[in-house]
This record gives structure tokens, C-alpha cells and sequence, in this order.
């Protein structure tokens, strides 16, 4: 096999090396804050690396901010602001990642559903709710 077309022993090919970083240490002050804040110092810092990939679908942190963001405020404008429980009935994916930032982004808690799962009473819209 020719050197271009050799692969890392990680099985990945050449053009997608690991970063010199791969792990990012959070100090005490920064493992307080939310979910969204943390995602938006990724972004901040990296905003035209890889955030997410799935099959053939993949988004850079810039990307996937603009579509929670999107989703953060279509659920802010249907549901107003307060802490709620939003169901999340997708797919694994990029779509699922950006949905559940968009949720946290708009103060809300979500709940993931298994697709897969047979359809029951408690996937009832309006059943979650305490």
C-alpha cells in the first residue's frame, strides 16, 4: 500500500489526525457552568473544527451552534421561557446533538425517546409533564 493511502493505527486515514489536545481539562469554575456555556467556548475557540459526525453527515461547532441556536429559539417562541421537559423523539445523529443543545440553550430539560422503541401511552404528547 502506498504511504498516502496508509491509515493511522487508530484506523483513521491520514487526513483526519487526532489534535494534539484531544482532551481539553476544565477547571473547577468552568465544570459549574452550564452545558451551553462550556459548548460556546468550544465554539468561540474552534469554530470551523469537526463538532459532530454521523454516518456521512458532519458539522463543524459553528454549524451545530447555528442549528441549536435555531432550534433553541423555535422552542422559546412556542413555549415561552420557564423550565420544562421537551421530548426528543430522533434518531441518533447530528440532528439529535444540535436538538438536545437547542433545548438546553432555551433553559429547558430535555427527554430523549428511542425511536425503536414500540409506541406506548407514556410517548403520549402532554405525558411527560409533572
Amino acid at each position: 500500500m502506498p504511504p498516502e493511502e496508509a491509515t493511522h493505527p487508530s484506523g483513521r486515514p491520514p487526513d483526519h489526525p487526532r489534535p494534539a489536545n484531544a482532551f481539553i481539562e476544565f477547571g473547577l469554575g468552568e465544570v459549574e457552568q452550564s452545558i451551553p456555556a462550556r459548548f460556546e467556548r468550544q465554539v468561540d475557540q474552534y469554530p470551523e473544527r469537526r463538532a459532530v459526525k454521523a454516518g456521512t453527515h458532519q458539522l463543524t461547532y459553528a454549524e451545530l451552534n447555528r442549528a441549536a441556536n435555531g432550534i433553541g429559539r423555535a422552542i422559546l417562541a412556542s413555549r415561552g421561557a420557564g423550565e420544562e421537559p421537551v421530548a426528543l423523539l430522533l434518531e441518533h445523529g447530528a440532528s439529535l446533538i444540535a436538538a438536545i443543545l437547542g433545548v438546553l440553550k432555551a433553559g429547558k430539560i430535555y427527554v430523549p425517546l428511542d425511536p425503536s422503541y414500540p409506541p406506548t401511552s407514556s410517548r403520549t404528547p402532554g405525558r411527560l409533564s409533572s
